[in-house]
C-alpha cells in the first residue's frame, strides 16, 4: 500500500465547533467501538453519520483514515478538503495526509504546500518519523513539481533520410554535419542460410543536398561478426572510436574500445596492393571491391584496420564502451563497471599522453557518478558540457538524462584555475520519458538535439521500432557556444601541405587552442569556445621554409554564414615559400591613430605568434619594415613608418627573440601595394612586412 497505517493513533484536537446532531454523535460512537473488529460495519455506521451531519468533523477525519487503509485515496482526499474548508485548525495531520495523496497522484506543488503546512508546526507532531517522512516527500515533490509542471518544449521528429522500418539506433553525427554512423537491426537472409537471421549492422550515411541517405554498411574491416558500434569521431573526422563486443569461453559477453583512422590513399598506394593488405588486413577479395568502391566515389580515403585502445583502459574483466572523444582528441570518455567505480556502471576518462597512449582511467567523481549506474557520455566540442544518462538520480523513468557543466570553482594556492564538473540538472520532462533515455548528443551549434527511441506515442510518429530522433533544445540545456572552423592548408599551387603546425588564439582571454592537420592530406579542424559573438581569434600556421602565415577571425562574422546543416566555417590556408629578399605581411598588426607606440591587442597575438615562429627557427634573421599610405607629409610617414617598425622589433625582443637576428626600417608612403585612391587602398598600404635574410 501506499500510504501504511503507521499513523493511525494520533489524537484529534477539539479545537473546532462539535457537532450538535445527537443520532449522528451515537452513529459514530458506535462504529469506534466496533472498528477493529467490524471495519466494514463501523464504515457504514459513520456514513450515516455524514449523512445526518455532513460538516461532522472527526466522521469526516476517520471516513479519510479508513478510505486510506482501503486505498481508495480519491474519497480520503474528499473528506480530508471537507475538515479543512469546516475547520482549517482542526488537526495538522489533516495536511499531513492531503500532502502524501497529492503526492501520489503526482500533484507535487499540492502536495509540497500542504507538508510545509504540516512541518510549521513541529510541536503538534507526534513523531520524529512523520516530521522526516513529510521533509523527504517535500524534497522529491519539489523536484517533480519543477520537472512535471514545468514542461520543456519538445518536439521530436525522425531523422529524414535515415529511419526506416527496421531499428536503427546508437547514433551519431559527426561534427559537420556531414556523416552519421549507427546501428541497424533486420532480418537478413545470406545465400547460404536456410532462414532470416537477426544481424545488428554497424551502417553509416552521408548528407546529400538536404538529408541523409538510407545508409550503407560500413565496409570492411568492419562489420566482422562482433557487435560493433556506438561511434564517436574526433573534429575531424579522421578518428574514430566505437565499442565492439564479444563472448568470451565462460559465457562473459566482453565489450572494449576501439579505434580506427580515415587514411588518404594516394594513386602509389592504390598501385602497391601488398602493401595495402598488410595495412588494412583485408583479403584480396575485400581490398579490391573497396578500391573500386573508392574510385567509383571520387573518395581518396579508407578506414584502416581496427585496434584496441590498449590494455590501459581496456580489461578481459571489466565492461569498457560508449566512447565520446573530446574536440581536440586528448581526451576519451567512456562508460565501465570497472573494479573501484561508485556504482554499477560509472563514467571514466583517459587522457592521451605525449606518445598518443591512453592514460590511466580516472573516474569522474561524485558529481557525475551515482550508487546507480551511469551511461551514453557524450562530451560537446566545447570540451565544457558533458551529457549521460543515469539511473542513479532522481527522474521521469529508469534511465533519465543530464548534463553537467564544467567550470572554474576557485584558484589553488598557485594562482591557478580550478575546474569541477558543476552538479548535473534533468533535461527535462517530457525529454525524458518514463521509458529509458539514452544515447543523446547535440549538434556542434547545441541548437539541435538527437537520439534513439522505440517510443511507439503519437508525439514520436514512429516509422517502425527504433528510431533516430532530433529536435530543437532549449536555450539553458545547450553548450557554450563555438567556432567550428574546417579547411586545408595549400601552397601557391593549390597542393596539399603536410607537417605545418596550427594555433587558434583568443584575442580577449589569450587562450590558445592547438589545432591537429592531418599528416596525410593536411586537413585540419578546430573548435574554440566562444563568449559572444564579440569575440576574436588569430588563427597562425607555421611550417619550415614557409612564410608565416595569420588569419584574424572574428565570430559575429563567421557564424553568420554558418548553420546547424553546415556548421563549419571553410578556410583554406595558402602558405608561401620563402625565398631570401621577398617582403611577407604581418597581417593585423595595427597601432592607435597616428601613433607608432602603441599596438593593439590584437597586434600582440599576431606577434606572439611570429615570435614563437622565430624561435622554431633559430637560424633565421628577418628585417621589419613598416609602410603608411600617403595621408600626411612625406617626412611625417616615414617617422611613422619608422617608429612602428622599431615597435614591433621590440615586442618581438620583449618576446624573448635575439635583437641580433632582427632588423628594422621604415618606408613611409614610398612603395605602396595599390594607389592610394580611397580607404581601402589605403588600407592595404597601411601594413608590417617581414624580409628574411637568412635562414
Amino acid at each position: 500500500m501506499l500510504y501504511a497505517q503507521e499513523y493511525a493513533d494520533e489524537e484529534e484536537e477539539e479545537i473546532c465547533d462539535p457537532p450538535d446532531n445527537s443520532k449522528a454523535i451515537k452513529l459514530f460512537e458506535k462504529a469506534l467501538k466496533i472498528i477493529r473488529k467490524e471495519p466494514d460495519e463501523a464504515y457504514g455506521f459513520i456514513k450515516e453519520a455524514l449523512v445526518l451531519d455532513p460538516e461532522y468533523l472527526d466522521a469526516n477525519y476517520k471516513m479519510a483514515r479508513l478510505a486510506m487503509g482501503r486505498e481508495n485515496y480519491l474519497a480520503a482526499k474528499k473528506y480530508l478538503l471537507k475538515v479543512l474548508d469546516v475547520c482549517p485548525e482542526y488537526n495538522i495531520y489533516v495536511h499531513f495526509y492531503l500532502g502524501r495523496i497529492y503526492y501520489g497522484s503526482e500533484e507535487y506543488s499540492k502536495a509540497v504546500k500542504e507538508l510545509k503546512e504540516f512541518i510549521k508546526h513541529p510541536d503538534d507532531i507526534k513523531a520524529d518519523r512523520h516530521y522526516d517522512a513529510a521533509e523527504k516527500i517535500i524534497k522529491e515533490a519539489t523536484f517533480y513539481a519543477k520537472l512535471y509542471e514545468h514542461p520543456v518544449p519538445f518536439n521530436p521528429i525522425n531523422v529524414p533520410g535515415i529511419c526506416t522500418q527496421k531499428d536503427e539506433y546508437l547514433p551519431f553525427i559527426s561534427a559537420d554535419n556531414t556523416i552519421a554512423y549507427f546501428t541497424r537491426k533486420f532480418q537478413r537472409k545470406s545465400r547460404d542460410d536456410m532462414f532470416a537471421k537477426t544481424v545488428e549492422v554497424f551502417t553509416f550515411s552521408k548528407m546529400g543536398e538536404k538529408i541523409f541517405d538510407e545508409g550503407k554498411d560500413m565496409p570492411a574491416p568492419f562489420n566482422r561478426g562482433s557487435n560493433e558500434g556506438g561511434a564517436s569521431l574526433t573534429i575531424n573526422n579522421m578518428h574514430m572510436y566505437f565499442t565492439i563486443c564479444k563472448s568470451l569461453m565462460n559465457g562473459y559477453n566482453n565489450c572494449d574500445i576501439f579505434t580506427a583512422d580515415y587514411v588518404y590513399i594516394d594513386e602509389s598506394s592504390l598501385l602497391d596492393m601488398a602493401f595495402m593488405k598488410g595495412a588494412l588486413n583485408m583479403t584480396d577479395a575485400e581490398l579490391k571491391f573497396e578500391l573500386a568502391e573508392i574510385r567509383k566515389s571520387g573518395s581518396a580515403y579508407m578506414w584502416t584496420n581496427v585496434r584496441s585502445i590498449g590494455e590501459v583502459v581496456n580489461s578481459m574483466n571489466s565492461w569498457e564502451s560508449q566512447p565520446s572523444i573530446s574536440s581536440d582528441g586528448q581526451t576519451l570518455y567512456f562508460t565501465s563497471n570497472r573494479k573501484g567505480g561508485i556504482g554499477g556502471l560509472d563514467i571514466y576518462k583517459s587522457e592521451k599522453d605525449t606518445s598518443g597512449h591512453w592514460g590511466k582511467p580516472i573516474n569522474l567523481g561524485w558529481n557525475i557518478n551515482t550508487t546507480g549506474n551511469e551511461k551514453s557520455p557524450f562530451i560537446h566540442p566545447d570540451k565544457k558540457t558533458l551529457y549521460f544518462s543515469s539511473d542513479g538520480r532522481k527522474g521521469v523513468g529508469g534511465y533519465d538524462i543530464y548534463y553537467s557543466k564544467y567550470r572554474q570553482e576557485k584558484k589553488d594556492s598557485t594562482g591557478k584555475r580550478v575546474f569541477k564538473w558543476q552538479k548535473p540538472e534533468n533535461i527535462g520532462f517530457p525529454i525524458n520519458s518514463e521509458d529509458d533515455d539514452l544515447g543523446f548528443f547535440t549538434s556542434t551549434d547545441g541548437q539541435t538535439g538527437y537520439f534513439s527511441s522505440n517510443n511507439s506515442s503519437k508525439m514520436f510518429r514512429s516509422k517502425g521500432g527504433w528510431d533516430l530522433y532530433t529536435f530543437p533544445l532549449y536555450e539553458r540545456a545547450r553548450p557554450e557556444k563555438v567556432l567550428f572552423l574546417k579547411g586545408s592548408l595549400k601552397d601557391e599551387n593549390g597542393e596539399k601541405i603536410v607537417g605545418a603546425k596550427m594555433d587558434v588564439v583568443n584575442v580577449q582571454t589569450k587562450e590558445i587552442t592547438q589545432v591537429e592537420v592531418d599528416s596525410v592530406s593536411g586537413v585540419y579542424a578546430a573548435v574554440v569556445t566562444i563568449e559572444d559573438d564579440q569575440d576574436e581569434f588569430i588563427m597562425t600556421v607555421t611550417k619550415e621554409n614557409f612564410a608565416f602565415n595569420s588569419q584574424f577571425i572574428k565570430a559575429e562574422d563567421v557564424n553568420k554564414n554558418v548553420t546547424g546543416q553546415k556548421p563549419a566555417k571553410l578556410m583554406d590556408v595558402e602558405l608561401i615559400e620563402v625565398s631570401l629578399g621577398e617582403p611577407y605581411k604581418l597581417e593585423r598588426i595595427t597601432f592607435a591613430t597616428n601613433s607608432s607606440s602603441v599596438l593593439t591587442m590584437e597586434s600582440m597575438m599576431v606577434l606572439d605568434g611570429f615570435a614563437k615562429y622565430l624561435q622554431d627557427y633559430p637560424d633565421m634573421r628577418v628585417a621589419i619594415h613598416g609602410h603608411t599610405d600617403d595621408v600626411g607629409s612625406d617626412k611625417d610617414n616615414l617617422k611613422l613608418s619608422q617608429g612602428r617598425a622599431k615597435s614591433v622589433r621590440s615586442y618581438l625582443m620583449l618576446s624573448k627573440v635575439d635583437p641580433a637576428r632582427l632588423t628594422y626600417k621604415g618606408f613611409g608612403e614610398s612603395r605602396p601595394l595599390v594607389p592610394n585612391t580611397g580607404e581601402n587602398g589605403r588600407a592595404q598600404n597601411r601594413r608590417t612586412e617581414f624580409v628574411i635574410l637568412s635562414f
